[in-house]
């Protein structure tokens, strides 16, 4: 018979005295009990803070929501605020959008210390400032100082990055090398 009190099954493991059932069970769960608690909260290795929440829109297949993202959607709801750097649209997905923590401390979970950023954004936020590279040309235009690229992003910019630093290295405005339509030429 196996040892653990309750069970009535025949033992089939007889070195460690017990059924096929807890043998796999304590493989598995390190214990003979049924039912193994699972932590609400839990910290990740990178820090980031999860919570259980298994019904919510945004729960992994584990059933656990990362606390920034579950934070943000209670604020925002489905309605979540466009790119805070770029002002791209930003949407619930995992892989284009990500939910930014402004001080860098990944335990600070407050509504004020995060914000919605595109990938790109996300990608470059903690870069020196791709402008103040010596590699790359600065453009202003309105107070604002940005990289070809990154005006390329603009809403009313129809032209890449790299057209906008040809037009501007030949010596067209900023405003010109930026808003000019694309022009092509059919033979």
């Amino acid at each position: 018979m196996c040892k653990v009190n309750g069970c009535d099954n025949d033992s089939a493991y007889v070195k460690d005295d017990v059924c096929q059932m807890h043998y796999f069970r304590f493989m598995r769960n390190g214990t003979y009990d049924t039912v193994r608690k699972r932590n609400y909260r839990y910290t990740n290795p990178k820090g980031y803070q999860a919570i259980y929440e298994p019904d919510h829109i945004l729960s992994q297949k584990n059933g656990y929501v990362y606390e920034h993202r579950f934070v943000m959607y209670s604020v925002f709801g489905d309605n979540l605020p466009d790119c805070a750097l770029c002002g791209k649209e930003c949407n619930w997905d995992l892989y284009t959008t990500h939910i930014d923590h402004i001080d860098e401390d990944v335990t600070n979970n407050k509504p004020d210390n995060l914000r919605s950023l595109c990938n790109a954004c996300n990608t470059g936020r903690g870069k020196k400032e791709q402008y103040l590279r010596s590699t790359s040309i600065a453009i202003k235009y309105k107070d604002e100082i940005k990289t070809p690229a990154e005006w390329s992003r603009h809403d009313q910019c129809t032209v890449t990055g790299s057209t906008i630093t040809r037009r501007f290295r030949s010596g067209l405005s900023a405003e010109d090398s930026i808003f000019l339509p694309s022009k092509t030429f059919k033979s």
